[in-house]
């Protein structure tokens, strides 16, 4: 997943708690092989989902789950128009790619020191004779 989502080991992984908002909303993707069948109206139960909600089998090693904010469904998070904010407890995890620059280590343990949350944070290791990465913990100075 790194190599897909994370720039080639370059990025960061986020944790959340998945017991706050929006991620206790989260929804598990279906993996098939068929595209799915698509009903016009949509209905306005969890079948309006099944479109976004699937991906092909290919994928299933992801073992994902999508939060959808539907405005209309619940009250909204706080936000600016811009941004969704979000509690500071919902962060409990930043893991560093790799690959990552110092430059933006520093900018993502910038980010944290200077926020109300206290996430854990973890460095990615690729392993030397294994087909694993294992992750070591980084301390944050103030």
């Amino acid at each position: 997943l790194w190599s897909h989502y994370a720039d080639s080991h370059r990025g960061i992984c986020i944790e959340f708690n998945a017991n706050l908002d929006p991620m206790r909303m989260s929804m598990k993707v279906k993996y098939q092989d068929e595209y799915p069948q698509i009903e016009y109206p949509l209905p306005q139960d969890a079948r309006g989902f099944e479109s976004i909600l699937t991906k092909s089998s290919q994928w299933s090693y992801e073992d994902e789950y999508r939060s959808l904010l539907i405005a209309a469904a619940y009250t909204p998070l706080p936000h600016d128009d811009v941004s969704f904010f979000i509690r500071p407890g919902a962060i409990t995890g930043v893991y560093l790619g790799s690959q990552i620059s110092p430059a933006h280590t520093e900018m993502v343990l910038n980010l944290i020191r200077t926020s109300e949350s206290a996430p854990r944070v973890w460095k990615a290791e690729i392993a030397d004779d294994t087909f694993s990465i294992n992750f070591k913990r980084v301390a944050i100075e103030a």
